[in-house]
């Protein structure tokens, strides 16, 4: 995460596409290789060629988005990077709430490889930082991290930066869980 004055940048680096674009990587590896020998070998034309290619390929599969937050301006925006600019609209925080910590999770498939038609599934959880729009508007993730100690520490930047309240979702359900399990077990001793 990058402060400056006027400007809190949390980058979230490459998603390659959701995962959709991982495969692309390897294959722009290699036209760089080939970029490299073709400048070797003198044919300054065709490494040329490969090189226009890599920079207007490489940055759409690495797929860099991020949040920013202007201070003064009381401005968010969901941004995605391309050859060195940031684009992304810019919104009000007059438009938000609050700011939102809670626990996601979600489910991946993986074909078994030795037994045709098996699949194993992996439960994958994360914390997220939303802040949460006014009457029904669209909210915006403004960051995703796999440990609460993170999520709740950005999330404390991002409100005292925007003046907006946190609500800290994941610890009340974490409290709530905790009563309810004392209630089960004293009504187990019973």
């Amino acid at each position: 995460m990058k402060i400056e004055d006027n400007l809190v940048t949390n980058s979230k680096g490459a998603l390659f596409r959701g995962g959709k674009a991982a495969y692309g990587f390897p294959v722009v590896l290699i036209v760089v290789i080939f970029c490299v020998v073709a400048f070797i070998q003198g044919a300054y034309v065709i490494g040329s060629i490969f090189a226009i290619i890599v920079v207007s390929v490489f940055p759409f599969i690495l797929d860099i988005r991020g949040f920013q937050i202007k201070i003064k301006e009381r401005q968010v925006r969901i941004y995605k990077w391309y050859l060195g600019f940031k684009y992304g609209t810019w919104r009000s925080l007059e438009k938000f709430d609050r700011i939102v910590v809670d626990y996601d999770s979600f489910t991946i498939r993986t074909a078994d490889v030795l037994s045709e038609g098996s699949y194993t599934y992996e439960k994958n959880g994360h914390f997220l930082v939303t802040l949460i729009a006014k009457e029904g508007g669209k909210e915006i993730i403004a960051t995703e991290e796999f440990n609460y100690p993170d999520a709740l520490e950005k999330a404390k930047l991002f409100s005292e930066k925007t003046g907006l309240e946190l609500d800290d979702v994941f610890e009340e359900k974490l409290r709530q869980s905790k009563i309810n399990r004392a209630q089960r077990r004293m009504s187990r001793r019973r």
